[in-house]
């Protein structure tokens, strides 16, 4: 049975810390759920390194654009092969196109995996 409980915002601070936990001590040992936050990561960084190099808002708003595309279309795909619609080596294979994408956009800018 569900009750609705007021809580302050301390109390539901903790509860979704503890509902991530959750979350993630059971999707620890899935593959797509392991690779779809790697991936993601690498995407994220590789965009926090751009704005550090102090790239211009034009080429950031590019590479932003790219990863909200990526983000989108990454959870549909991690849907699928949740779903089984998708197999997780086609799934690795999208992530190995998409991580040259980004080092592609990165290397357009004068920003290349190593510089």
């Amino acid at each position: 049975m569900n009750k609705n409980v007021i809580c302050s915002d301390k109390c539901r601070k903790a509860q979704r810390k503890k509902n991530k936990q959750r979350f993630d001590d059971a999707t620890r040992e899935v593959d797509y759920e392991i690779t779809y936050r790697n991936e993601n990561m690498y995407w994220y960084n590789r965009i926090q390194k751009a704005k550090k190099r102090g790239l211009s808002e034009k080429a950031l708003a590019e590479l932003q654009k790219a990863y909200e595309e990526f983000k989108r279309v990454a959870n549909i795909k991690k849907k699928q092969v949740k779903e089984g619609l998708l197999s997780f080596s086609d799934f690795d294979m999208w992530y190995l196109d998409m991580r040259c994408k980004i080092d592609a956009l990165m290397e357009k800018h004068g920003l290349g995996k190593y510089k």
